[in-house]
């Protein structure tokens, strides 16, 4: 739309008019039939008295331009109108997409006289010209020659240049890298409050990188924090169906280490290494035409990222999902389940609240904990299904124990654990018997140590200052493989394949000797 600077012209009348008039700044001939009609898409939006101006006419999209036309190809000042005596001349200013008078290209910088009728050629727009005192178009002699001596050559209006977004995405699409593994730098390009406790932080590689991953999967921030390195585990809760960012979200633990550091000091621009991505808590291992999620706490994560990938794929996927938070405001993602819930009809969403202070906020849910009567309201053919769980150990047990005594097939139900195993617990060589009955030899490092069984061989690999690769710390990443001679025990969620087990290998993280055994690290 095309916009007045009030700031340069306008009504004058009074002193101001006089005071103008002796600036040289009015037109104070009786001809005030001179202006402008202003065109876009064949609609005249706009009169401009060229009289009511000063000698210099600027037109462009600045604010500050005399006439201020909205168009994103339009130069700041685009082109200048100049009054000698009673003529007018017009001047492009070097401008990028060009300026047009009746369908000639202008020089930049070539003055050019303007006739009554002439139409001023712009980005988006035309400007007529109503000069009354003028010659009229048809007496062409002299201006139009003046016009055909500066044209250069016809040239079409440029397209707006690309965005950075739109060249990373198309112009240089070839170069684009997909991230699928491994280490890698990425910057916090958004930081989001998800409730008073929780925070999202989004990510992008240094350079422009395509995420690839299962959702559902988590990924092993790389942190220095207070002079130690400490890595730990969070979910994505992005989904791989927008794989220009990587997001997780975060909840305040009480004295978390962790959580509460990233809360507190990670800021937007801020560089971070990941590891990943790892874990088998994902519907794609498991395909299903019904799916009910059980969650609690941050344990949504994993889960909203599964369901951002339905929903963006149009997958033929039945979902229920029962949510167990203290209060409403507790809910992580609370207004995009419901949204989800509302516009998908495959959608089903539930939350139950378990304390009885509200505040001030009403609810309509279900309260008290997660029991056999929510299950059947919601999901009445929950056997049918596929469930997915996660959250505290707590809530994760007693869940389990409701689907034993409710005859679910058990071998339906996947687990994502958030437990403490995902830390590092800092064994020191100390916390060790010396004189353990068990020996666990380190064949590569020439180092052999005492256990009892009690720690893992991860811990004790860790105690002795011996590196070995480690991601989860819950036996779903697989990265602490190692071959092992001897007997181990091993923890019930190890997801460790039969193949390898079979061929000597165990995760360390969660296999403790029950004898001697010689590891391969």
């Amino acid at each position: 739309m095309a916009k007045n600077n009030q700031k340069n012209h306008g009504n004058v009348s009074g002193s101001l008019w006089t005071q103008q008039l002796f600036n040289g700044n009015v037109d104070n001939s009786n001809n005030k039939n001179n202006k402008l009609e202003i065109i876009r898409n064949g609609i005249i939006v706009n009169e401009i008295r060229l009289n009511e101006f000063k000698k210099q006419i600027n037109i462009g999209r600045h604010p500050n331009a005399d006439i201020q036309l909205e168009s994103a190809q339009m130069a700041m000042f685009h082109l200048a109108i100049v009054k000698q005596k009673l003529n007018y001349f017009i001047e492009d200013l070097n401008s990028e997409a060009g300026t047009y008078l009746n369908n000639q290209y202008i020089a930049p910088e070539k003055t050019v006289q303007l006739c009554d009728g002439y139409i001023i050629e712009l980005p988006e727009f035309h400007l007529r010209c109503i000069l009354p005192d003028s010659p009229p178009l048809n007496d062409e002699k002299g201006t139009l020659e003046e016009i055909h001596n500066t044209i250069i050559k016809p040239i079409q209006f440029p397209k707006p240049k690309a965005a950075l977004l739109l060249t990373n995405l198309i112009e240089h699409q070839e170069e684009l890298q997909f991230w699928t593994g491994g280490l890698t730098s990425l910057i916090v390009s958004d930081i989001i409050n998800e409730t008073h406790d929780t925070k999202s932080f989004r990510f992008i590689g240094e350079k422009p990188l395509l995420f690839s991953y299962k959702p559902g999967q988590f990924i092993t921030l790389m942190l220095e924090i207070d002079g130690k390195k400490v890595c730990r585990s969070y979910s994505i809760s992005s989904s791989p169906s927008r794989p220009h960012i990587l997001k997780i979200t975060i909840k305040r633990v009480a004295n978390g280490l962790v959580s509460n550091w990233l809360c507190d000091n990670l800021k937007l621009g801020d560089k971070i290494k990941v590891k990943g991505p790892s874990g088998k808590f994902t519907c794609f291992d498991y395909p299903s035409g019904k799916i009910l999620f059980i969650c609690a706490g941050s344990g949504i994560t994993p889960m909203i990222s599964m369901m951002r990938w339905i929903i963006d794929t149009a997958a033929t996927v039945d979902i229920k999902m029962l949510v167990s938070s203290k209060t409403p405001s507790d809910i992580i993602f609370r207004k995009e389940l419901e949204l989800m819930s509302a516009r998908h009809n495959h959608f089903q969403i539930a939350a139950t609240i378990t304390t009885s202070s509200m505040g001030t906020e009403s609810w309509l849910g279900y309260t008290g904990r997660v029991n056999e009567n929510m299950l059947k309201l919601l999901s009445p053919d929950f056997k049918e299904r596929h469930i997915f769980l996660c959250g505290p150990a707590p809530f994760m047990q007693s869940i389990e124990q409701i689907l034993r005594n409710m005859e679910f097939p058990m071998g339906n139900l996947h687990i994502e654990s958030f437990a403490e195993g995902r830390v590092a617990k800092g064994i020191d060589i100390k916390d060790l018997p010396k004189d353990g009955k068990y020996r666990v030899k380190f064949s590569k490092s020439n180092l052999t140590a005492r256990t009892n069984g009690e720690h893992s061989l991860l811990e004790i690999a860790e105690a002795h200052g011996i590196e070995i690769e480690y991601s989860c710390r819950v036996g779903s990443c697989g990265l602490c493989m190692v071959k092992c001679k001897g007997d181990v025990n091993v923890d019930n969620d190890c997801e460790i394949d039969k193949k390898d087990e079979q061929a000597g290998y165990v995760f360390s993280c969660c296999s403790k000797a029950k004898a001697n055994v010689e590891i391969d690290a």
